[in-house]
């Protein structure tokens, strides 16, 4: 399955934070602030990229050095939890 970001929802880093906002159409519909980990802030830098579900379960096994099975599991509840807040959706 793969996914896409929503239009209205802002990725910044400040002071080491890393954040969702929400902006546009999306204020009162999405939480207005977000705030992920650092390995989630990777994974939503791969789907505003565009990447496959499958490139970033890749990358996220060679950047944390953790197996496929914990890349996956990590992968598949951050995407769970953030399509359940509208911030993220399934692709067309």
């Amino acid at each position: 399955m793969e996914y896409r970001v929503n239009p209205n929802a802002v990725y910044v880093e400040v002071c080491d934070e890393y954040l969702l906002v929400a902006v546009g159409e999306a204020r009162g519909k999405l939480p207005q602030l977000r705030k992920l980990s650092e390995s989630g802030a990777f994974i939503w830098r791969g789907l505003e990229k565009g990447l496959a579900s499958e490139s970033i379960i890749c990358a996220v096994m060679q950047e944390y050095e953790i197996s496929r099975d914990e890349a996956q599991s990590g992968f598949s509840a951050f995407v769970s939890t953030l399509m359940k807040e509208g911030y993220i959706t399934e692709s067309e």
